[in-house]
């Protein structure tokens, strides 16, 4: 959008691009997340002609059981689930930004890691989350669950970055929003748009999910967008706190869902 004068660390000629980041609800069943995701991003690309397509963290699966979430893990190498998003990047010439998913390495190990489609339909970068979340949620009655990603993933240790056409795009993953040194290290390596997938719980959420967005965009002088979760989880065991938002490198929040699965698009300039 590039209302007003944006930080001095920031120029504008970086950035022209059409965005779309989708919203969800993602459950066990990896089918029908998908089917949600690539119904959403047909209406985006119907309605908006994005650029980028912007997914939340865990978006095939989001389950705070290490069985279910280690269950519906994807090889990066052969994954029909992934090569169907390839499909689609290709098909409409897009880039697809996928949040995050459970990574299976050939190692063994369990990353929680982001992908990124081109319009041919390759994946040209990917992303193992830093900061892994390790904290009790606050015992409210929507998050009266412990949330621990280390007791079954493995930290991430590479800062990333991928390009969309001249934009230098930096990858980040929900907690690592509240490490600020991540971020200068992005805008270090030339990055002026930020990617923050999400799946904040509720309560942590309705605290600071928009004050972090905003606090990282105007430390940066970046645009970020953060696609996250919504709703209940695990028979209701925890709750998300959606509002899905693009900010601007001011902080101003230029568009955002509210607490239901849905898509929102902006035009960055």
């Amino acid at each position: 959008m590039g209302r007003g004068t944006t930080a001095t660390r920031f120029s504008h000629r970086y950035l022209i691009m059409k965005i779309a980041a989708v919203q969800l609800n993602s459950q066990h069943d990896i089918a029908a997340n998908l089917g949600q995701m690539l119904d959403w991003m047909s209406t985006a690309i119907a309605q908006h002609s994005p650029d980028l397509i912007a997914l939340p963290e865990y978006a095939l699966c989001l389950s705070g059981d290490r069985a279910v979430a280690c269950a519906g893990a994807q090889s990066l190498d052969a994954s029909p689930v992934l090569q169907r998003l390839a499909d689609f990047s290709r098909a409409h010439r897009v880039y697809v930004h996928l949040g995050s998913v459970v990574e299976r390495a050939v190692d063994g190990r369990f990353y929680n890691t982001s992908l990124v489609f081109n319009p041919a339909g390759r994946c040209v970068s990917a992303y193992r989350k830093i900061h892994l979340f390790e904290v009790a949620a606050d015992h409210d009655s929507l998050d009266s669950v412990v949330h621990c990603e280390t007791a079954f993933l493995s930290p991430g240790k590479s800062v990333e970055t991928f390009a969309v056409g001249t934009c230098i795009v930096g990858h980040s993953i929900c907690y690592d929003l509240r490490f600020p040194s991540l971020y200068d290290k992005l805008h270090a390596q030339g990055a002026r748009l930020m990617m923050a997938p999400s799946a904040f719980t509720y309560a942590s959420g309705k605290k600071d999910w928009a004050r972090l967005m905003r606090a990282r965009a105007q430390q940066t002088g970046s645009y970020l967008v953060g696609a996250n979760q919504c709703g209940s989880y695990d028979n209701g065991r925890f709750s998300s706190w959606g509002h899905t938002m693009i900010v601007d490198p001011q902080g101003d929040i230029v568009a955002e869902c509210g607490d239901e699965p849905g898509m929102i698009a902006a035009a960055l300039a």
